[in-house]
């Protein structure tokens, strides 16, 4: 169940990010820990899901 869940919370993000314009990006992201602070400024963790693990 949770690789599933993280394939697609993935493929939200990079959705998400790949239709925003150009100019409200600052640069790009070009590896895991630049990701992560990325989706950190701007994603939430959905309530109701404390103990989940996205791998």
């Amino acid at each position: 169940m949770a690789k599933p869940f993280a394939t697609l919370l993935l493929a939200a993000a990079v959705s998400v990010l790949s239709d925003l314009p150009a100019r409200s990006q600052v640069a790009p992201v070009n590896n895991w820990a630049e990701f992560r602070e990325a989706m950190a400024a701007c994603w939430t963790v959905p309530p109701g899901t404390e103990g989940s693990l996205i791998a």
